[in-house]
């Protein structure tokens, strides 16, 4: 399901929860009653079993002198939180690992610092959900936009959270479902017009069939302040079906030096490859003179 959450300022605080309150729109169209019911229920669950198992780890630290749990599981194997606890609403989290993830840190678990992350819905974040539940050191959940989310690992105090939280490589799996979106919008365009590419991805915008937005790279901006993905509007794009005919590529992760990037194919799959996989399939016939028609040398 499409949707585009819209924030108000307001804030709807519940207990160590701040939630934003917001207005659903569903396919250009406000959402009715039960669809914005059911959204709020699922960030509102996320928020608090996020909380409950903070504050389970809290707890934790505090009757052992400050000892951190190696794994969120011993709270499982001691009975202080259910496992089901650790399963978010937010469905499974689709980069393989834990829904929930923490910073099972001294620091993390024994300060009450408002801005050091200590936890945060994975699957949320991975899946790409506009609004991702994030728990801090002092014991309060946030429900954040994921730009939000992303200025508050920014923060020096978080520095490392990505990792630690195993949502480091996010980036490159939004670049990924996004040239999957781009080839969905050249393909619908082709269909309803005798199988024609667009002129241009201008043409793809003016026609209605994508948003520029859909054109930045999250591993953007091009270091050259180029385009941030490379396609090839050829009726072999959407005719063929062959599953090393190079369509599209991050090119923006590519000037910038990536060691992966994001590339698509004719058979409507992206991979991420590394760049001596790449340079194999720029030697296929299919895929000549793309280094230079895509500007990447």
């Amino acid at each position: 399901m499409n949707r585009v959450i819209q924030s108000s300022a307001a804030l709807l605080v519940l207990g160590t929860m701040s939630l934003p309150l917001a207005t659903y729109v569903v396919a250009g169209q406000e959402a009715g009653p039960e669809t914005v019911a059911a959204e709020e229920s699922e960030v509102n669950k996320s928020s608090f079993q996020l909380l409950s198992v903070v504050r389970s780890l809290k707890d934790y630290a505090a009757e052992r002198d400050g000892t951190v749990p190696d794994s969120v599981e011993q709270l499982v194997q001691s009975g202080d939180i259910d496992q089901a606890t650790l399963v978010s609403p937010m469905k499974p989290a689709v980069i393989a690992g834990p829904d929930y993830t923490f910073r099972l840190t001294s620091e993390g678990l024994n300060s009450f610092d408002g801005q050091y992350i200590v936890g945060i819905d994975r699957a949320a974040y991975t899946n790409l959900e506009k609004y991702v539940s994030v728990a801090y050191a002092d014991s309060h959940v946030d429900v954040h936009r994921r730009d939000e989310v992303d200025h508050q690992l920014a923060l020096p105090l978080n520095e490392g959270a990505r990792k630690d939280l195993r949502i480091e490589n996010v980036d490159r799996h939004e670049s990924s479902i996004k040239l999957f979106d781009l080839y969905q919008a050249i393909y619908k365009y082709a269909a309803n017009n005798d199988y024609q590419p667009p002129a241009s991805l201008k043409q793809l915008v003016d026609a209605g069939y994508a948003s520029s937005a859909l054109f930045r790279s999250p591993m953007g901006p091009a270091a050259d302040g180029g385009k941030e993905y490379a396609v090839r509007l050829t009726k072999e794009s959407v005719e063929s079906f062959d599953g090393t005919y190079i369509v599209g590529l991050d090119r923006a992760a590519f000037i910038n030096g990536e060691p992966y990037c994001s590339v698509l194919f004719a058979d409507c799959h992206v991979d991420v490859l590394d760049r001596a996989q790449i340079d194999e399939l720029f030697k296929k016939p299919q895929n000549k003179e793309l280094r230079e028609r895509f500007e990447l040398e």
